[in-house]
């Protein structure tokens, strides 16, 4: 099978009526490549209210399995620093509550898209990007979080991990 799933044009990828009643003959053939590429590639399916039911079966995150611990995660993850750090991105300052809004609608978009894979760090914003992700992610026990720490010694490690676990809100973080 030749061609990526980017080569699919985007006309492919929007339902229509052969897809909706689920006539597979009259599907475009690029859009079936695109399928078959994107099961090949260990995609999953985005679940979400939100999207039309026949775009479910075409827009998939792919999944990765980390090392040992044998979890199965996003390759696409949302990271912390835009939260954190003032005018990372464009002009943003942490500490202004519509600014803190958006990145709280963007983690909920993420969710609601199937994004699992959440990925902070304490020196972001000295830890404010934590007490956003924290805040957004407080009743959510199917994700995969993921904060790191910029210390050497063992006791500064710890020290950075249980303060990064009360701004989380977590009894623990799944990668550090």
């Amino acid at each position: 099978m030749q061609g990526t799933v980017d080569q699919a044009r985007p006309e492919d990828l929007r339902p229509d009526r052969a897809i909706q009643q689920g006539d597979r003959s009259k599907i475009p053939r690029r859009l079936q490549r695109a399928r078959a590429l994107l099961r090949r590639h260990r995609c999953r399916p985005v679940e979400t209210a939100q999207s039309h039911p026949a775009l479910r079966r075409v827009i998939e995150i792919e999944t990765t399995t980390l090392g040992r611990i044998g979890r199965s995660v996003n390759r696409l993850g949302f990271g912390g620093a835009p939260a954190g750090l003032t005018d990372y991105l464009s002009k943003y300052t942490p500490e202004d509550g519509s600014a803190r809004d958006g990145v709280l609608d963007a983690i909920s978009r993420a969710l609601d898209l199937g994004v699992t894979y959440f990925d902070t760090v304490a020196d972001y914003g000295l830890g404010e990007n934590e007490r956003i992700f924290g805040e957004a992610l407080a009743d959510r026990s199917d994700i995969f979080l993921a904060t790191k720490v910029a210390r050497n010694a063992f006791d500064d490690v710890r020290a950075s991990l249980e303060t990064s676990l009360e701004r989380l809100g977590r009894d623990s973080v799944d990668l550090l």
